[in-house]
């Protein structure tokens, strides 16, 4: 029993946070091995001498890319560019929801045009959205509408489609 000043007072509880001296606390596990009583293995079936092998499983090899994302179940990571083709990006503020900031994080991630985002499928939209926790925001925002209107130059159905947009030269 240890007294400790609390700060409200000096506390007279028992110690119970286990920080016993090693040598009690190896003395209180040997007599718990000890209580317990001991555990028998089953005994192995015998197997006949003469049963033949197994022939082993014929090896398939599995697809490169697919399997690895349907057996783990994870989105997949969209490809990007080094860099904007031609040396010069697209304006990704004219899709809606799309900031300063975020064309930034979207230039880092190696996405410059319309066209990449409008190519975007749903396992890539998946990381996209996890890997910078947009909540759905992609969906909401169509963006993948908005970036194919764009990517064909389409600015007359887009206009109708999603309002002017953001025109910055």
């Amino acid at each position: 029993m240890y007294s400790t000043y609390t700060g409200y007072g000096w506390d007279h509880s028992p110690d119970r946070s286990g920080t016993e001296s090693p040598p009690i606390r190896a003395k209180v596990a040997a007599a718990r091995r000890a209580a317990e009583p001991p555990v028998k293995a089953p005994k192995a079936a015998a197997v006949p001498m003469t049963a033949a092998a197994p022939a082993p499983a014929p090896a398939i090899a599995p697809k490169p890319q697919a399997t690895a994302v349907a057996a783990t179940g994870k989105p997949k990571r969209p490809q990007g560019l080094a860099k904007a083709r031609g040396g010069k990006a697209d304006n990704l503020q004219i899709i809606s929801g799309v900031g300063p900031k975020l064309e930034k994080t979207l230039n880092g991630l190696g996405f410059y045009h319309f066209d990449q985002i409008g190519r975007w499928k749903r396992d890539e939209i998946d990381w996209i959205d996890e890997h910078l926790r947009f909540k759905g925001r992609i969906d909401r925002d169509k963006w993948i509408d908005q970036a194919k209107l764009l990517a064909a130059g389409d600015m007359e159905a887009f206009s109708k489609r999603f309002g002017p947009g953001k025109r910055k030269s």
